[in-house]
């Protein structure tokens, strides 16, 4: 996945549950958040979580304006059934109108059960999470986790679970 904004829609491979809902594709947005669904479109203006205006259903280790052209966005599915997980990362992606370069992912359990936010490298202005949402949300909009929000809490070498 290449060029600010840009999403990818893909089977995930083994379907996950979030809020009772089933997952069985998904859409990666550069702007650090993967939702439900195969949907066109990359929102690089956050809000905090929940909120009925779109996108809904987000997994967002760090949902701002980041851009990956320099950087590389990838993902797997690694173990065996029923024990698999879906491991997103975005790999030293660049914040769109700052010196913030940042590593972070997220895998999710195949049960469903086990959500983990993990934050790599992060460097400069911006990669902290100062402008960024960081939680979960329900597909519905109207219930949600919300970890931050435009607060520069992130860590290299954190990891945030959510169960």
């Amino acid at each position: 996945l290449v060029g600010d904004a840009a999403t990818v829609p893909l089977p995930e491979g083994f379907g996950f549950l979030t809020y009772g809902s089933p997952w069985n594709e998904l859409t990666i947005s550069a702007n650090g958040y993967l939702r439900p669904g195969a949907t066109d479109g990359s929102f690089s203006v956050n809000a905090a979580i929940p909120s009925v205006l779109e996108p809904n259903g987000l997994v967002a280790p760090a949902w701002d304006d980041w851009d990956p052209t320099g950087g590389a966005l990838s993902y797997r599915t690694v173990g065996s059934a029923p024990n698999r997980r879906f491991v997103v990362e975005w790999r030293n992606v660049t914040f769109f109108s700052d010196t913030g370069r940042a590593t972070f992912g997220v895998i999710i359990s195949e049960s469903g059960s086990e959500i983990v936010l993990e934050y790599g490298s992060l460097s400069g202005t911006g990669s902290r999470g100062e402008g960024a949402t960081v939680g979960i949300e329900k597909y519905d909009g109207r219930t949600g986790l919300q970890y931050s929000y435009a607060e520069p809490t992130l860590s290299s070498g954190w990891a945030i679970t959510f169960r």
